[in-house]
């Protein structure tokens, strides 16, 4: 039997990822500004078709999270059907992009938005075996 209570795994759980989250936060926040026009020239096919792509901060920082999902999506069979198969404009876009392009979007951005999930449930597990 572990000598550490459930509490205690929780708690450093949350801290692990809650650190990972910000620090992918805060090199998503520094890196924003800098690429949103490189990443919505190479992967506006991503976005819906009656989406309108506004250049303000807040709104790249979800969108480049979006592309980066997208990206690592292409490693699930299910998913990769169903966002790549009947789009072969995606599909161009990505080997058209730069491969520094796609990794900064896949291990920052998307990788910030599986981190993130992971933090909460582990706040979220913290909070319910908390006395």
């Amino acid at each position: 039997m572990s000598s550490y209570s459930w509490e205690t795994i929780f708690a450093l759980g949350f801290a692990l990822f809650g650190g990972l989250t910000f620090l992918l936060g805060l090199a998503c926040i520094i890196l924003a500004p800098l690429l949103i026009n490189k990443a919505d020239d190479h992967f506006s096919c991503f976005t819906q078709q009656d989406e309108i792509l506004f250049k303000s901060y807040p709104v790249s920082f979800a969108r480049m999270g979006r592309y980066g999902l997208m990206l690592m999506s292409r490693a699930f069979p299910h998913a990769s059907a169903r966002n790549f198969d009947d789009r072969p404009d995606r599909r161009r876009a990505i080997e058209q992009s730069p491969r520094w392009l796609r990794m900064v979007l896949m291990w920052i951005y998307g990788g910030f938005g599986v981190v993130a999930i992971f933090a909460v449930l582990f706040g979220c597990a913290m909070s319910f075996t908390g006395r």
